[in-house]
């Protein structure tokens, strides 16, 4: 069987997720939404979204990468983000093989 290869990254709750408030949990979260989206327009984030979980669940959403990047860039690319570096959130990369083809993601490079 032949595999696609990608990285799930995990977007978890992160040490600091409590000490952002009103207008500057808004701007946080506005920066992450708009890192997000540059990946996506980079053809880098093929996919990105929250769960549907209560407020303390620490597993918050996740973003599946193209598996044409080097771990190291998902790693660059995911520790850029705003909410990230702010501790607000913290992120498990693991590498995910799926069936070839299993998937098709407008917009991705191959």
């Amino acid at each position: 069987m032949q595999l696609d290869t990608y990285y799930l990254v995990l977007l978890r709750r992160g040490p600091r997720a409590d000490e952002y408030t009103g207008d500057t949990l808004a701007r946080l979260q506005q920066a992450h939404l708009d890192h997000l989206a540059r990946l996506h327009a980079r053809g880098h984030a093929l996919v990105a979204g929250p769960f549907d979980v209560g407020p303390r669940d620490p597993l918050r959403g996740m973003i599946i990468f193209s598996g044409t990047l080097a771990r190291e860039e998902v790693e660059e690319l995911v520790h850029a983000d705003p909410s990230v570096r702010a501790g607000r959130l913290q992120v498990q990369v693991l590498k995910w093989y799926t069936e070839r083809d299993a998937f098709r993601w407008p917009g991705a490079r191959s």
